[in-house]
């Protein structure tokens, strides 16, 4: 007899057991007072509380984004904000290296600096200033100021004879 009362028992448990299972369609209920009617009324009021906010998030990230602009990349021109800079750097250029000479309006003032620089070495100083010179150079670039002698005069016979003649 213990037998058949602790099988009784057992089958009695396991029936009691099986009616405390939330049942899926009282939850769908919004009557149920289940812990998970309230999570996912919570759930609900938080997403529709923020789902207008990460949409105006997305749009402001996007229009950042455009205006900034993408990187450059070996097959496109740089965009926005990058692009300026890049074009900017590109107007300004390098200094030289070595034997490379310097690009954009860096390259421009170097080679200024040292046209100036030839002409200080040259003896610009020394050079009358009621005369007429010229700059001849060699192949290395080094060069020497000369006078150079003007007429004041008009001597027919003599355009005719070193001009016209060859003598």
């Amino acid at each position: 007899m213990n037998k058949k009362l602790l099988y009784t028992l057992i089958a009695s448990m396991s029936v009691i057991s099986v009616t405390a299972y939330a049942d899926p369609v009282a939850d769908d209920n919004n009557t149920a007072l289940t812990t998970k009617g309230y999570v996912d009324t919570g759930l609900k009021y938080v997403y529709d509380s923020i789902k207008g906010d990460v949409t105006n998030v997305e749009g402001d990230i996007t229009n950042l984004q455009n205006t900034v602009g993408a990187p450059a990349t070996a097959t496109s021109d740089a965009t926005g904000l990058v692009g300026d800079v890049a074009n900017l750097q590109d107007t300004i250029g390098t200094e030289g290296q070595g034997n490379t000479p310097g690009t954009g309006l860096t390259g421009r003032i170097e080679a200024l600096e040292d046209a100036v620089t030839t002409l200080d070495n040259l003896g610009t100083d020394n050079l009358d200033a009621n005369k007429k010179y010229i700059l001849q150079t060699n192949a290395q670039g080094e060069g020497s100021w000369s006078e150079i002698e003007v007429e004041s005069t008009w001597n027919p016979t003599a355009f005719e004879n070193n001009v016209l003649h060859g003598n």
